[in-house]
């Protein structure tokens, strides 16, 4: 399995999806995918080191999965 990390989120254009840039852990590649609005507003406000008044549904997941041992 490849390791990755996001390196950052772009918008290219005002008509196209904004698409997240990852990059591996260990060597020069990196791979774009598109997101919707949302997601990448919630990956910007993680990476900006921005917290939320609530969690945001995939903190809430997370905490789940993490207070059930998965």
């Amino acid at each position: 399995m490849l390791r990755v990390r996001v390196k950052g989120v772009a918008m290219p254009s005002k008509e196209a999806a904004p698409i997240v840039i990852l990059e591996e852990e260990c060597g020069p590649g990196e791979c774009c995918i598109a997101v919707g609005a949302a997601e990448a507003g919630a990956i910007l406000l993680e990476l900006e080191g921005f917290s939320t008044p609530r969690p945001l549904t995939h903190d809430l997941m997370a905490q789940v999965f993490r207070e059930q041992g998965l």
